[in-house]
């Protein structure tokens, strides 16, 4: 069983975080989330409501999916991860 982190448990699909890597005096974490079907995603988070798209796979193309990459709500960002989760 993994140990999660306090700063995970604040995240969507936590029990998929596989690294949290914390930035030095700023304020933001780059949360990576490696699923099942073998698709991993990486966002900066400035907050579990407030996060930017930093790597996903290039085979997929999801439509829609925030303001360039922005997401800007908790539901945003769930919703993106869970798309990506069942892809």
């Amino acid at each position: 069983m993994k140990l999660i982190a306090k700063a995970e448990q604040n995240y969507p699909f936590s029990e998929h975080i596989i690294h949290v890597e914390n930035s030095a005096g700023k304020n933001y974490e780059l949360v990576t989330w490696h699923f099942p079907n073998g698709q991993m995603v990486q966002l900066v988070m400035y907050s579990p409501e407030d996060a930017e798209l930093y790597s996903m796979p290039p085979s997929l193309v999801l439509a829609d999916e925030g303001d360039q990459g922005q997401f800007y709500t908790a539901k945003e960002i769930e919703l993106f991860l869970s798309r990506i989760m069942n892809s």
